[in-house]
């Protein structure tokens, strides 16, 4: 099985303890590694750059290329703000900016592997007197800017400087996306992040790989929840001419693709981006989603959410579901391009050697197909396979519908005619799976083990042939 490797990368606060109420990120870990567990080997490795929040030693995992090359993508999760510490003294605390050499590494490294970046809201650098929210704020700087405003590419996805901040009066610049009962505690009332009641987001759509997902009846659908907080960062989502000279020509602008809404009753109405996303592969270089707050990961804000079984796993078609999926989403849709083709690869050889399909062998292509798209499901799960072979069409539709379009596409893609006709998904399945059987059957293969021996991707061409030959 194809293997996936994340870096967890943090600076301050977030780590990866399992503690209910902690800034861990165990839950989002588990989350992924259960929910891809059939689709893809992930591994997940939480990396402080200063060794430990609690026992710092300043600049111990710096993003050196040996040591960022064993990963295909770094989700970051940034705290602090410059090159000092916050507390009753401000001293000198060196390594938090990523400096020049890092810049060139990471530069080169996104050519081809997937960010996914975070802070938080803004609040003063350095020593934080009383009556710190009476100060200016638009000298307040972002937490997480010591990285993010550095990184290549990515640092304009977020503000890093000025509101949105943590001061919940006066001004009430705050982005606040918590829910609850009482309109009038959201911004009081401490324990609402931590609830059982995720923020609903506005406007869901399916527009977005990223926040679709598959419900039981097989409808593509999109994903209404996420983890609220009290006071967001922003991400934006710059135009094509406002792209600074890291983006590759032509790069398709980023977009939002999610966003939450205020409640409370004198902010009743706005409406704040959550997650910017931006593909680069039509480009060649790799994907980078930006996120308004760390808090969207830690168990801090998971842990009390609707809908966890006794074993911690989220329960089908609850609001903590769908938040897992997300996750999932964002593991596979920013990975290596030809990671992902990898994975599609896999995903045909684990249903050709599944002994569910023993029960159809020397039944039609279709037969074959049909239950091989079960299997698939089985395997997989309905809403990995819609971020594995593709997206939904502008009107939603079925699983069936997503796979036909894909492999419209791939059968394109390998030029086996210049104007193909439109096989079934059931057919393409079916031939692939005979392609595989008959590979078996020829090098007397009976128990076939996933141990580099077999040509695979050449194995699955044959069959997109066989398919469109018949």
């Amino acid at each position: 099985m194809q293997q996936l490797r994340i870096l967890f990368y943090g600076d301050g606060r977030v780590d990866d303890t399992p503690g209910e109420f902690s800034f861990g990120l165990t839950d989002v870990i588990a989350f992924i590694t259960q929910g891809l567990k059939n689709v893809v080997d992930v591994e997940i490795s939480f990396v402080h750059r200063h060794g430990s929040y609690l026992n710092p030693i300043e600049g111990k995992n710096k993003l050196a290329w040996r040591f960022l090359a064993d990963y295909d993508e770094i989700w970051i999760f940034a705290d602090r703000q410059e090159n000092t510490v916050l507390g009753d003294v401000k001293t000198d605390e060196p390594y938090n900016v990523l400096d020049d050499y890092e810049q060139r590494v990471l530069r080169e490294w996104m050519k081809n592997n997937g960010v996914m970046l975070t802070g938080d809201h803004s609040e003063p650098a350095g020593l934080a007197p009383a009556g710190v929210c009476e100060l200016d704020h638009d000298k307040f700087v972002g937490l997480g800017a010591a990285l993010g405003r550095y990184l290549p590419r990515a640092h304009q996805l977020r503000q890093w400087e000025g509101p949105p901040t943590y001061c919940s009066d006066g001004a009430h610049d705050n982005q606040n996306t918590v829910e609850g009962p009482d309109p009038s505690q959201l911004d009081t009332n401490l324990e609402l992040e931590m609830d059982k009641f995720p923020q609903q987001l506005v406007n869901p759509s399916t527009r977005h790989e990223l926040f679709s997902w598959v419900n039981s009846a097989g409808q593509v659908v999109p994903i209404e929840f996420f983890p609220d907080h009290f006071h967001e960062g922003m991400v934006l989502a710059p135009t094509e001419t406002e792209l600074d000279g890291d983006w590759p020509q032509g790069s398709p602008p980023p977009e939002v693709v999610a966003s939450g809404i205020d409640k409370r009753p004198f902010a009743a109405g706005r409406v704040y981006p959550l997650v910017v996303a931006f593909d680069g592969h039509p480009v060649n270089v790799g994907r980078i989603v930006a996120d308004s707050t760390f808090h969207h990961y830690l168990n801090f804000n998971l842990r009390q959410i609707n809908g966890r079984s006794c074993t911690g796993s989220p329960l089908p078609e609850t609001a903590l579901a769908q938040i897992a999926q997300y996750y999932c989403n964002l593991a596979l849709w920013l990975a290596p391009k030809s990671i992902r083709e990898a994975i599609k690869i896999d995903l045909f050889f684990n249903i050709a050697t599944s002994p569910l399909m023993q029960r159809v062998r020397g039944k039609t292509l279709e037969q074959v197909g049909n239950t091989a798209r079960q299997v698939a499901e089985i395997q997989a799960g309905a809403s990995n396979l819609l971020q594995i072979l593709g997206t939904p069409s502008a009107n939603g539709g079925v699983i069936d519908d997503v796979l036909s379009d894909t492999f419209l596409t791939l059968a394109t893609e390998t030029s086996l005619i210049e104007q193909p006709a439109r096989p079934t998904p059931e057919r393409v399945l079916g031939a692939v799976v005979r392609e595989f059987n008959e590979f078996f059957s020829q090098q007397g293969i009976r128990s076939p083990r996933d141990d580099g021996s077999i040509p695979k991707a050449e194995i699955v061409r044959r069959g997109f042939v066989r398919a469109f030959e018949s």
